[in-house]
């Protein structure tokens, strides 16, 4: 089984409802791993490309944001210290926000990264991602963003959406560790969009092999096929059915794709914005041939 363990948990946090739900999710999680946690703070730099702006006492904005920003996450860190025993490690950066997290990620060697998202809808949706999706596109390690709604705190229900993509069942592995390690239960969903018999031959295949893999595992799962057109909103409406509190994909992106984040409608995006729970979002390893899937997936 491909490992997946987690020692370095990275917490985009900008004071805001959600990314202290993030926060407790990664608290559970760190003490369950035995993890640290980065907390991570940026300050956006368009918020300072006028001229600066000086106080009575002569100090400028820039100082006195940066200031106040750090005792607050000095606080946070110390407050989780106290209560958790979980280590926290705190960063201050200035720039862009969802640039400057991929950053941190890949020099704190970050195995997750959890943070909160407000979603996006209408025309925004299909424009210009949130922070929280052009994380998801462009980290280098899984990432799962938290709504409003995901007040509960640990995970006994994971979904799996299983499609015919190439990519889909990249995932499982890290389920696996997951369900594991959280003493929880698997749904696999197939997702079936097309009514040819050998597409749904080959998703049936894929799935009896993921079930085998859980099995010798000893991961206790169910399996449920659902049908429709749309594939996010087809797993979205089957995880409230089931009542799951994690969902897990993988995103779909393209070897040739040049504009992650712009112009999106796609599936992973779809559940990023609108799910009620949390969702894992994996980037795939690309241009993998079927036959050596397994090695990587499961």
């Amino acid at each position: 089984m491909k490992t997946f363990d987690i020692k370095n948990i990275l917490i985009p946090l900008d004071f805001s409802e959600t990314s202290l739900l993030a926060l407790d999710h990664a608290v559970f999680m760190a003490r369950l791993y035995k993890a640290e946690i980065t907390l991570l703070h940026v300050v956006e730099t368009f918020m300072f490309t006028s001229a600066i702006t000086f106080n009575d006492t002569g100090n400028d904005l820039t100082s006195i944001i940066n200031e106040k920003a750090q005792e607050k996450l000095s606080n946070i860190a110390k407050e989780i210290h106290d209560k958790s025993g979980v280590k926290i490690h705190t960063k201050l950066e200035t720039g862009r926000i969802y640039k400057s997290i991929i950053e941190i990620a890949n020099s704190s060697n970050a195995d997750i990264i959890i943070m909160g998202t407000h979603g996006v809808s209408g025309f925004r949706e299909f424009v210009i991602g949130s922070n929280a999706f052009r994380v998801v596109t462009e980290a280098p390690c899984p990432v799962i963003s938290v709504q409003t709604n995901s007040k509960k705190i640990g995970f006994t229900s994971i979904i799996l959406p299983i499609d015919n993509s190439l990519a889909s069942r990249q995932k499982v592995s890290y389920v696996t560790h997951m369900a594991l390690k959280y003493n929880c239960h698997i749904y696999i969903v197939g997702l079936v969009n097309e009514n040819d018999d050998e597409f749904i031959r080959t998703l049936k295949l894929k799935i009896s092999q993921i079930e085998n893999y859980l099995k010798q595992h000893n991961v206790l799962f169910d399996t449920k096929y659902t049908h429709g057109d749309n594939l996010g909103d087809m797993t979205l409406k089957t995880a409230a059915e089931l009542k799951g509190d994690l969902i897990v994909m993988m995103t779909d992106q393209e070897p040739d794709y040049e504009f992650r984040g712009i112009l999106m409608g796609s599936y992973s995006q779809t559940i990023v914005n609108h799910s009620k729970i949390p969702v894992m979002s994996i980037n795939p390893i690309l241009n993998i041939p079927e036959v050596n899937m397994v090695q990587y997936g499961f």
